[in-house]
């Protein structure tokens, strides 16, 4: 998805989760991160193979700047969003 910078949709948060934190979830969101975009990691849909590895791979997305949520919300953004936008 090329966004351009001065679109509405530059300045979405953009929600990540899925397995394996990592793996798929981190290099999905570091790579969001890198472009400037704005990351939630939606915690309790994520999961790790190996504890250590997922708590350090939260810790450096964090650190860059992603935010840790919940599914709740998660929801409660997008039904925010879609009633602001309608």
């Amino acid at each position: 998805m090329n966004v351009s910078q001065n679109s509405p949709a530059a300045d979405a948060e953009i929600f990540v989760f899925g397995v394996v934190t990592e793996y798929c979830v981190r290099f999905a969101a570091k790579g969001l991160l890198e472009r400037g975009r704005r990351v939630a990691l939606v915690i309790d849909a994520i999961e790790t193979l190996q504890a250590e590895e997922g708590r350090k791979t939260l810790k450096e997305l964090t650190s860059l700047g992603a935010r840790l949520v919940t599914t709740e919300q998660a929801l409660s953004a997008l039904d925010r969003a879609t009633t602001n936008f309608a």
